[in-house]
């Protein structure tokens, strides 16, 4: 009985969705039943509040991801899905493989320890709070140290939806660039989109965009980019790696952008 309750659950849950394939997590009360177990406390170093050397501990409420997947998608999930895309409310997509959760201890969770308010503050002088409800990804960087220089990557909040993918979309990028590709995936395409691939944040393709801006102009907006818009809501790219490799990197994602063929930007795949 419980099994058959739990497929109706799940395909109401399908329906109510916004995207074909997405699945509605459900209200915090729904998913403490789902999961049928009390949720845990996970302490991190915080990357939306790291600064220098400064490396802010919180500890949030919430559950093992792949109990929640368990609950929501079934015990399949990870044989039947290549990666799964965690659909945020303002448009960022975090396309996760599976084989990652594996790798590492992830957790969905939904407050705060000893706080009546689900949100941050980032960094800025003149930042507002950041709402990070429904649910909010993190991952366990303290026992996992080797995750603190990927910054944010893969730490989607106001997480609403999911999606399980049988093979990741198709990405726009030569198989020449592998290397550039994936860092390309990685660490931009969750909220920016080339050849209408990525997250939904940014209207202007980000190869366009590169190509307008150029080595100098791509370089200060992806390391700091309030000295492009002053008012920027992009955080600065990979704070947590040593600065040469910090530069290294965007000045990969800058040639293999800068070098995409037109027709890869102007054109659907």
């Amino acid at each position: 009985m419980t099994i058959r309750m739990n497929g109706i659950f799940f395909l109401l849950l399908l329906l109510l969705s916004s995207h074909a394939g997405a699945v509605l997590l459900p209200r915090v009360d729904e998913m403490k039943r789902l999961v049928a177990e009390p949720p845990v406390e996970i302490e991190v170093i915080e990357p939306l509040l790291i600064e220098g050397k400064r490396q802010p501990h919180v500890v949030y409420l919430g559950y093992p991801v792949e109990r929640v997947l368990r609950a929501v998608l079934g015990d399949q999930w990870k044989t039947a899905a290549a990666e799964i895309e965690f659909r945020a409310l303002d448009g960022y997509v975090s396309h996760i493989p599976t084989e990652r959760f594996d790798q590492y201890r992830a957790y969905l969770v939904f407050a705060k320890k000893h706080s009546r308010g689900f949100n941050l503050k980032s960094r800025a002088p003149d930042a507002k709070s950041i709402s990070l409800g429904p649910y909010y990804l993190v991952w366990d960087n303290i026992h996992q140290p080797d995750l603190i220089q990927e910054g944010a990557t893969y730490w989607p909040y106001q997480v609403n939806e999911i999606v399980i993918s049988k093979a990741p979309e198709k990405n726009p990028v030569s198989e020449a660039l592998s290397q550039p590709a994936r860092e390309l995936e990685k660490y931009c395409l969750s909220c920016h989109r080339v050849n209408g691939y990525g997250g939904n944040k940014s209207l202007v393709d980000l190869a366009e965009q590169t190509k307008m801006l150029g080595e100098k102009g791509f370089h200060a907006w992806v390391l700091d980019p309030s000295s492009i818009k002053p008012d920027s809501g992009m955080p600065a790219m990979f704070e947590g790696m040593p600065e040469p490799d910090r530069k290294a990197l965007v000045a990969r994602l800058f040639h293999y952008l800068n070098d995409l063929p037109r027709k890869q930007v102007d054109e659907h795949p």
